[in-house]
C-alpha cells in the first residue's frame, strides 16, 4: 500500500495530518463536556474489560469500536476517554489524508494537494465533531481508503491492491455495517466504468473473490469464537430491518 516512496511529493499531505491533529486536540480540550453517544461507547468498553466481548455483543450488538477503545486503554495512558479521543484524532488524520490522495489520483499536483487539504481541514460539519466520541469517523476514513484502492486497482489490475482494498473494506464493516453495501457496490462500479468490457468483468470478478473470501472468512473465525455474525447484524439492525429478517 504504498502512498509514496518520496518524502517530498507528502509533505502537504502529511502537514495537513499534523495540522489536523493539533485541531483535535485543541476541540477536546475546549469541549470537556462528551456527547450522548460516548457514554454508551464507553460503557460497553468498560464492559468489555471486565467482563470480555460476550457481554457486549449480546446487549449492545456492533460495538466493534467499543471493544477497540477497551484494547486501546489497556496499552494507553489516561484513562478510557484519553485513549478513545487518541483513537479518534488518528482516524480523523487518516481520513485527512486519504482523502486529500484521492483527489491528487485524479489530477497529481501540489494545487489540488494544498486545496484538497484546506477542503477537509475547513469542513465545517467535521470540525463541528472532533470532539465527538463516534466510530464514524474510522468508519469514513477506512471507507476513503478503500475508495482509493479501487482507484488504483482499476488502474494497476494488481491482485495485492485488490486484497489491500478488501482489507479496507472490512475495516470499515468493522466499525459500521453499512460498509457491506459499500463492499457490495465495489464491484458493480468497475463494471461501469469506461473501456474494455472482459477486462473490467475479470477485475470486478476477482475483487468479488476477494471480498467473499474476507467476509466468509470472518464469518467462519467469529464461529470459532462463539459468535454468530449473522444473529449479531439482526440484533444490531433490529429496529431498522425488521421485515428483512421476517422473511424466511
Amino acid at each position: 500500500m504504498n502512498f509514496s516512496a518520496n518524502p517530498a511529493r507528502n509533505s502537504i499531505p502529511l502537514l495537513a495530518v499534523l495540522i489536523s491533529c493539533i485541531f483535535s486536540f485543541y476541540s477536546i480540550s475546549a469541549n470537556p463536556l462528551l456527547n450522548n453517544d460516548a457514554y454508551g461507547y464507553l460503557r460497553a468498553a468498560e464492559i468489555f474489560n471486565i467482563e470480555g466481548f460476550r457481554p457486549v455483543l449480546d446487549h449492545y450488538g456492533w460495538y466493534g469500536y467499543s471493544i477497540l477503545i477497551a484494547l486501546a486503554d489497556r496499552v494507553l495512558p489516561g484513562g478510557m476517554v484519553a485513549s478513545a479521543h487518541i483513537l479518534n484524532t488518528i482516524s480523523y488524520a487518516l481520513l485527512v489524508f486519504v482523502f486529500i490522495k484521492i483527489c491528487t489520483e485524479y489530477q497529481a499536483s501540489r494545487r489540488v494537494e494544498f486545496f484538497a487539504a484546506l477542503t477537509i481541514l475547513c469542513f465545517p460539519l467535521l470540525n463541528e465533531m472532533r470532539y465527538f466520541l463516534i466510530r464514524d469517523f474510522a468508519f469514513w476514513a477506512f471507507t476513503l481508503l478503500g475508495f482509493l484502492l479501487l482507484v488504483r486497482y482499476q488502474r494497476d489490475r494488481k491482485l495485492l491492491t485488490a486484497i489491500y482494498c478488501g482489507g479496507a473494506l472490512l475495516a470499515a464493516i468493522a466499525f459500521r455495517l453499512e460498509g457491506l453495501l459499500l463492499a457490495a457496490i465495489a464491484p458493480l462500479s468497475l463494471l461501469a466504468s469506461p473501456g474494455n468490457r472482459i477486462a473490467n468483468l475479470r477485475l470486478a470478478t476477482k475483487l468479488l473473490l476477494v471480498l467473499c473470501s474476507a467476509v466468509l472468512g470472518s464469518y467462519v473465525l467469529a464461529l470459532f469464537a462463539g459468535i454468530n455474525l449473522l444473529k449479531l447484524v439482526e440484533y444490531a439492525y433490529r429496529f431498522y430491518l425488521p421485515l428483512l429478517f421476517n422473511l424466511k
